[in-house]
């Protein structure tokens, strides 16, 4: 009896089988209503924009660089301003007329 428990132990340690992972396969009738399961999702806008858009490597190579270029020219003039904004009247560009008026009056 000490070894029929012993055994029942050891046999709770060993591995169990995998359980069956295959999918289903449901047969279609023509008599029952369709189903969510049975019914066909269409892909979202990302895929299909994919698949629409960038067949080809090198158009997708291209749309990416344009966009990278693009964005990085509007981000650009977009700091600028915000720097300009900030720094408005520490500026060469803001305090030059003083110096050049004055250096135009020592001339003279």
């Amino acid at each position: 009896m000490d070894t029929l428990a012993s055994l029942r132990d050891f046999a709770n340690f060993l591995p169990r089988p995998l359980p069956n992972l295959q999918p289903k396969v449901i047969p279609f009738s023509f008599s029952r209503p369709p189903s969510t399961r049975d019914r066909f999702e269409s892909p979202n806008c990302a895929i299909l924009s994919k698949c629409a858009l960038f067949r080809r490597n090198y158009v997708m190579l291209t749309a990416v660089f344009g966009a990278g270029f693009f964005f990085e020219m509007g981000f650009n003039s977009t700091m600028n301003k915000v720097w300009d904004m900030n720094n408005r009247g520490r500026q060469w560009k803001d305090i030059r007329h003083k110096y050049i008026q004055e250096s135009e009056e020592d001339d003279e």
